[in-house]
């Protein structure tokens, strides 16, 4: 369950593509927990949208999500993936783009 403590000071190794597009940014990387994942990370923090079996679909998927973020708005929702075999839930989050203020609900 603590694979990830594996993973602290070593991103660039594990880096399959890091972008910053339309005031987020795109991280695809290999995680020991849960392997290769494509994360964005907004105000708010890094939320994980989308794992994959292996590097070669892994490079795919970031440049999807570079695509996908060109459009993104703040408070536009994307789903968060949960962990450690569903210990941890998926749950619908608000985007905040890293330079603006989000409203309060």
């Amino acid at each position: 369950m603590f694979e990830f403590l594996q993973d602290i000071g070593n991103y660039d190794d594990r880096k399959v593509g890091r972008e910053e597009v339309n005031g987020f940014v795109i991280s695809t990387a290999y995680t020991s927990d849960e392997g290769y994942e494509t994360a964005i990370v907004d105000k708010n923090g890094a939320h994980p949208v989308e794992r994959y079996s292996d590097i070669v679909e892994a490079k795919e998927g970031h440049q999807k999500w570079i695509k996908k973020a060109k459009k993104f708005k703040t408070e536009d929702e994307v789903i968060k993936l949960g962990a450690w075999s569903g210990l941890v839930e998926d749950k619908k989050i608000k985007l905040l783009k890293l330079n603006e203020r989000g409203t309060k609900e």
